[in-house]
C-alpha cells in the first residue's frame, strides 16, 4: 500500500492500483500523511503528488504561485466538441467553483446519513 520511492528518500508513495487503497483510502492516505507532507501517487502511466495534511493543501490553494492556467491538466485524446465536458470542479475558479462546491458540501458534510457508517458512508474520517 505504501512504499518510500527510491528517487525521493522519505516520500511515501501510494499505488492507486493496490486494492488495499481502493478498500480503505482512508488508511492509504493516512499512512501517508503520518509519513510526511507530500506522497507521490502512482499507476501505470500516471505520477501525481499530493499534499497529505489540511494546513499545507489550504497554503497551497491559496498561494497565487500555484495558479490553475491552461496546461495544468492533461487531456485525453478527445473531439473538440467533447472537451467542455471533461472540465471538473477542480478546474473551475469564481462563481461556476463556488456554485459546484456549495452542492458539493450540502450532499458530503451536512447530510448526517452520508457521514454515518455503514456502506453508504464513512466509518471514520481522518484527523486533520
Amino acid at each position: 500500500m505504501i512504499a518510500v520511492d527510491g528517487g525521493a528518500i522519505g516520500v511515501p508513495e501510494v499505488d492507486l492500483t493496490d486494492p488495499a487503497v481502493a478498500t480503505d483510502p482512508v488508511a492509504a492516505y493516512g499512512a501517508a500523511r503520518e509519513k510526511g507532507p507530500v506522497a507521490r501517487l502512482t499507476a501505470p502511466g500516471l505520477e501525481l503528488w499530493a499534499v497529505t495534511r489540511h494546513e499545507d493543501a489550504r497554503g497551497m490553494l491559496t498561494d497565487r504561485r500555484f495558479r490553475l492556467r491552461a496546461d495544468s491538466y492533461q487531456r485525453p485524446d478527445v473531439p473538440d466538441d467533447c472537451v467542455p465536458y471533461l472540465r471538473t470542479m477542480q478546474e473551475m475558479e469564481g462563481a461556476g467553483h463556488t456554485r459546484l462546491r456549495r452542492l458539493a458540501h450540502r450532499v458530503v458534510w451536512v447530510n448526517p446519513r452520508r457521514a454515518a457508517p455503514g456502506p453508504h458512508g464513512c466509518s471514520t474520517w481522518p484527523s486533520s
